[in-house]
C-alpha cells in the first residue's frame, strides 16, 4: 500500500478542486510514501489549482449540454480526444485507484478508468448529485457524500477542508489580516470562487438598506470575476463604513473567522465551511445550477441549522439588512452551530481502507 499510486480526477470551479486538494493533503499527511497525482481539463490555466504542489496532466473535455446539436457534436469530438488520451495515459501510468470529484472536466478520464477495469471512488459535493457522478455512481466503487447518502455503495463522509487541521484564528487577528476592527460587525458577502453577477449587483442596495438602519457594520467582500469593486469602494467611503474588498481571497479561513454573519451562495464547499467556522450565513443559492444549491441550502437550513435559505426570487436589500440586523436572531444561529456539524467518516481513512484491501 506504501507505493500505491492515486489519481485526482478534478478540474473547473474552487467547488472541484478545493475538495480534491484538501483531501491530497489528508491523504499525504497520514502516508506520505503515496504517489498522488492531478488529471482533468484546464488544469494548466486553473487559478484554483496548486500546479506547483502536484503533478497533474491536461486532458481535453467538454460538455455536451447546453449549447444545441452543432455543439453537443463539437463537444463530442473534444471528450473522445480527451478518451483516447486518458486511455494511453492511464496505460503508462497504471494508477492504483481514480478518486473522482464531478463535472465534465473530470469525465473522460473517469470513463478512461472504468473501461480499464481502474477502481473509481466518485465524491460528490453537492446534496443532489451533478450529472457526471449520476451517471457514473453505479460503476463506481464508493460515492461519498457530506449530505445524507442513498443508493448501492453510497457513504457519508465529512467534506475534505484544508482548514480542519490549522489552528483557530482570533478575530482580532483575521481582522488584523484584512486591515478591519475586531471591535466591530463584520459582514462578508461572496458568491464563491466564481463570484455572482447577482449579488455583485444586489450588494450596493444592501449597504444603503443596513446605512439606512443606522446598523454600524464593517464589510468584508470578494467579487470573484464580476468586478463592481469600484462602485462598492466608492460608496463604502462616501458612507464612511470600512471596507476589505478583493476579487478573491486564498486564505478564506481568515474571511471566515472575521465574519459575524456572511451572505453567500448555496455551494457545498462554502457550506461545508460556514458549518466548520460556524458563522451564521444567508445564503442565496444560484437558481440556475440544476437544483443543487437550493437541495444543498434547505438541507443545511434543515438539519443543521445556523443559515436561512432565501431563494434569490425573493430576495431583497431590505429584507437582508432587517435580518443582519437582528442581532438576537444571529446569536440564535451562531449558538445552533456551536452544536452542530455535518457528520461522516474521513474520506481519506476510506481510500486508505480501500487501498489496504486491494
Amino acid at each position: 500500500m506504501s507505493r500505491s499510486r492515486i489519481v485526482f480526477a478534478t478540474g473547473g470551479s474552487g467547488g472541484h478542486l478545493f475538495p480534491a486538494q484538501a483531501l491530497a493533503a489528508d491523504l499525504l499527511r497520514e502516508n506520505k510514501e503515496l504517489t498522488l497525482c492531478f488529471a482533468g481539463s484546464g488544469l494548466d490555466t486553473n487559478p484554483y489549482f496548486k500546479r506547483g504542489e502536484y503533478p497533474y496532466v491536461d486532458i481535453l473535455s467538454a460538455t455536451p449540454f447546453g449549447g444545441g446539436i452543432l455543439g453537443a457534436l463539437k463537444a463530442g469530438c473534444v471528450l473522445f480526444k480527451g478518451l483516447a488520451k486518458s486511455l494511453k495515459w492511464l496505460r503508462k501510468e497504471r494508477p492504483d485507484l481514480i478518486v473522482g470529484f464531478g463535472s465534465f472536466h473530470s469525465f473522460p478520464i473517469l470513463i478512461a478508468a472504468l473501461l480499464r477495469k481502474i477502481p473509481v471512488v466518485l465524491f460528490e459535493a453537492n446534496a443532489v448529485p451533478g450529472k457526471v457522478v449520476g451517471v457514473l455512481s453505479r460503476f463506481a466503487t464508493l460515492t461519498a457524500t457530506p449530505f445524507a447518502v442513498e443508493g448501492k455503495n453510497a457513504v457519508r463522509v465529512k467534506m475534505p477542508s484544508l482548514h480542519a487541521e490549522r489552528a483557530p484564528i482570533s478575530k482580532q487577528e483575521a481582522c488584523q489580516y484584512f486591515g478591519l476592527s475586531a471591535d466591530r460587525f463584520t459582514l462578508l458577502i461572496f458568491g464563491g470562487s466564481q463570484g455572482a453577477r447577482w449579488i455583485t449587483d444586489l450588494t450596493p442596495q444592501l449597504i444603503r438598506a443596513l446605512h439606512e438602519r443606522d446598523f454600524p457594520f464593517q464589510l468584508l467582500y470578494f467579487t470573484g470575476k464580476w468586478g463592481g469593486a469600484e462602485e462598492i469602494r466608492s460608496l463604502c467611503e462616501q458612507l464612511k463604513i470600512p471596507l476589505c474588498i478583493k476579487s478573491f481571497e486564498p486564505r478564506m479561513e481568515m474571511a471566515w473567522s472575521a465574519a459575524d454573519v456572511a451572505v453567500c451562495r448555496g455551494g457545498a464547499n462554502t457550506l461545508a465551511e460556514q458549518i466548520h467556522f460556524r458563522v451564521p450565513a444567508f445564503v442565496i443559492p444560484y437558481p440556475y445550477a440544476g437544483g443543487h444549491q437550493m437541495e444543498n441550502a434547505l438541507y443545511v437550513e434543515k438539519h443543521v441549522g445556523g443559515a436561512v435559505c432565501i431563494p434569490q426570487e425573493r430576495a431583497t436589500a431590505s429584507q437582508l439588512a432587517e435580518r443582519i440586523s437582528d442581532l438576537s436572531g444571529i446569536k440564535q444561529m451562531r449558538e445552533t452551530l456551536q452544536n452542530q456539524t455535518l457528520q461522516g467518516t474521513q474520506l481519506s481513512t476510506l481510500i486508505l481502507e480501500l487501498l489496504k484491501g486491494s
